[in-house]
């Protein structure tokens, strides 16, 4: 009896043996599977972001193609009168003045767009020092380009320690979904509406518009890559995305939407809602 005890013993122990190696090469094979993965889904984030900053890059140039076609217009006109009016025999020095100041007045504001677009599109490793209102009057002199009126509050200018450009680039896509829907829906009154609250540890940046707001049923999905509400000929959903990743990854805050409605002039509107929220550096 007592031999069969002991051979029960030991086969039991030689079980438990093989069941801990068993046990913990399924481990390793599940800690080598996950890292796998995780390594292929970083892999493919970073390449839906490179995209995203591609296609948010060329939206905006195509919106600062569109803009320059009617002061390109003022000066091929004001340049072609001259030499019509010199052709006739009627060409006044009055005349040559004041076009020879509309061509420049058009050409200064040309230069002005590249300048803010090229400050735009640098590549920056480190982070700016800047203030909150420098910030704006560099977003504004873009949101411009987009023939969108924007109406903004800073509670408090501060000094932030940034990246003014992504952070320039997650409003430039807020303003620029709201164009969207503008020019789909034929909304008459395109306002945007930015208010920046401060706190002693976090900004909280909201910016609202006048579009109607953002289906309940899909509401919760925008900030997904690919998701659109658009045409698939029009956008490839990735503007919101982009702004979702910089917020969250690069500036450790959070961004969410919601539809509200609101009174502005004593009229009323509804319109989608972006809260960014980042702590204070």
């Amino acid at each position: 009896i007592l031999f069969f005890i002991y051979y029960l013993l030991l086969k039991e122990k030689k079980i438990g043996i093989f069941l801990n190696k068993r046990l913990e090469y399924l481990n390793e094979d599940f800690q080598n599977t996950l890292e796998h993965e995780i390594k292929n889904s970083k892999a493919k984030d970073k390449i839906i972001y490179e995209q995203s900053k591609l296609t948010s890059m060329n939206e905006l140039i195509s919106n600062i193609a569109h803009h320059w076609r009617q002061p390109l217009s003022v000066i091929t006109c004001a340049a072609t009168s001259i030499q019509l009016y010199d052709k006739i025999g009627k060409l006044e020095i009055e005349e040559v003045l004041s076009n020879c100041s509309l061509i420049n007045e058009k050409a200064q504001y040309l230069s002005q767009t590249i300048d803010s677009f090229k400050n735009f599109s640098k590549k920056r490793k480190t982070k700016d020092v800047f203030r909150l209102q420098e910030l704006m009057n560099n977003f504004l002199d873009l949101s411009r380009i987009l023939d969108i009126e924007v109406i903004y509050t800073i509670e408090k200018d501060i000094t932030l320690y940034a990246d003014k450009n992504e952070l320039i680039q997650v409003l430039i896509n807020m303003v620029n979904n709201s164009k969207d829907i503008f020019e789909r829906e034929k909304i008459k009154d395109k306002l945007v509406f930015l208010d920046i609250f401060v706190d002693e540890e976090v900004l909280t940046i909201q910016i609202k518009d006048t579009a109607g707001g953002i289906d309940e049923d899909i509401i919760y999905r925008v900030f997904e890559p690919y998701f659109t509400t658009k045409h698939k000929s029009e956008s490839t959903g990735l503007g919101l995305y982009l702004s979702y990743i910089i917020v969250k990854n690069k500036m450790d805050g959070l961004i969410s939407v919601k539809n509200v409605d609101f009174k502005y002039l004593e009229k009323e509107y509804k319109g989608a809602q972006f809260s960014i929220v980042f702590p204070i550096k």
